[in-house]
Parts: structure tokens; sequence; C-alpha cells
């Protein structure tokens, strides 16, 4: 483990938490209850950060009356966990943001990382994709990052399917499932059904998404990892 203090490297690897729209967990000071958030801005020269709201919502009333954050995230196989304090609670279009104070230190620690979030632990989500010559698929979400996700089919996949191509995809978005997003989505991985039973895999990254739909993703994301937290914890 090494100990950070110089700034502009501190700074530098929350950019990248940034860039790389990474997932942060989260625990106030005096509670073990632990939070997910993501860094939603930088501000370096002012010297604070932007944190999206906490995911459970009662980690909002939590921080109101204790302000003493302690912040973790996984990055390139490395875990940085920090201190700071919150110097702002606000709120834009209902949902909440926090100012917080850039850390004066970090530890950062050389480790392993899994970036995917298994859709397991929460009711099956069905994925459609739809290609450019009107071809419909539909499969159930095996895992998702913010970067992309993994499907899962239960019978053989198109031959006509290709890594590179781009189709249109569509989700219900937990935990009403009442929503859905509409994204597009380039194949990265096809795994073809070889055995009778077997399931079908493709696997793709999110492109040209929106700022709203990002927030989707990541809030789809922390609440498939809070389900995981709970059913480990259960």
């Amino acid at each position: 483990m090494e100990k950070l203090t110089d700034t502009a490297r501190i700074v530098g690897l929350l950019k990248r938490v940034l860039e790389q729209r990474v997932l942060l967990s989260a625990t106030i000071e005096n509670h073990s209850q632990e939070f997910t958030t993501a860094i939603i801005n930088t501000s370096p020269a002012e010297g604070y950060l932007m944190l999206d709201e906490l995911k459970p919502e009662n980690g909002q009333a939590l921080l109101k009356q204790n302000q003493t954050l302690k912040l973790k995230a996984q990055m390139d196989g490395v875990l940085m966990v920090f201190s700071t304090t919150v110097m702002e609670i606000g709120e834009q279009d209902a949902i909440a943001y926090y100012k917080i104070q850039i850390p004066a230190q970090m530890d950062y620690h050389q480790r392993r990382q899994s970036v995917r979030i298994p859709a397991s632990a929460t009711k099956s989500l069905p994925i459609t994709l739809k290609s450019k010559n009107d071809l419909i698929l539909t499969g159930s979400m095996a895992d998702l990052s913010i970067g992309g996700v993994r499907i899962r089919f239960d019978s053989d996949l198109p031959s006509i399917l290709e890594v590179g191509q781009q189709l249109d995809c569509s989700f219900p978005l937990p935990p009403d499932n009442k929503q859905l997003l509409l994204c597009n989505l380039a194949i990265k991985v096809i795994k073809r059904q070889h055995e009778p039973f077997k399931a079908a895999y493709l696997g793709g990254q999110f492109i040209d998404i929106t700022k709203p739909q990002e927030r989707q993703i990541e809030r789809t994301v922390m609440l498939l990892q809070r389900a995981v937290q709970q059913n480990r914890n259960s």
C-alpha cells in the first residue's frame, strides 16, 4: 500500500475515476452501512469534487448529521481509499449532489478488480436488441458495467451477427422496471451455443450515450451492486 500526499497526483487519479465512470463505495463516519456514489465533476482549482447522491437514499439524512465520508474506488486493478468532508449538499433536477473537499492524502493499493456487476442478485432483466435489418433478439442481462453489458440467450445467436456490429438496445430500469433505457450497443464478444441446452452470450459496449443515459446506467449498476452486497450479508 502506498500513501499518496501529492495533490497533483491525487487530482489526476480522481479525474480518471470520473472519466472512466468508476463507482465509489462510501461510508459515513460512525455508521457501518455502505453506500454507492460517483464523481460527477472535479474543480481542483477550487479544491473540491462533486459527488452524485448516495444510494440507498437513507444516506442523505445520515450525511446531514455527519459530513465526514470515507470513499473507495477500484480502477485499473488499483484500490483507492480516502476520507473527506462534505462542504455542501445541493439538489439539481430533484437529484441530490455533494460538494466534497479534495483529499489531502489517499491510500493506493494494488489489487485486481472486477468491473462487471452480476445481475443474478435481482430479478432477470430482459434485453431487446434490434439490428438495422430489423432482426430482433431478446435475452436476459448476465452482468452490467457502466461501459457495457453481457447478455444471455437460451437459443443460439444468428450467424449474421458479427463483432463490431452496432445494435439498438433496450432494457427496463430497476427497481420498478417501468422506464426503458434506449441506447446503442457495439458487439465486442459473441459466444455461440456449441452444445444443446447451453446458453449463448453476447458482450457489448455502450456507444454514443448521452449524459442522462450515463446517469441511468450508473444508477442501475448501483442497484445491482447493492443487491449483490445484500445477498452476501444475508
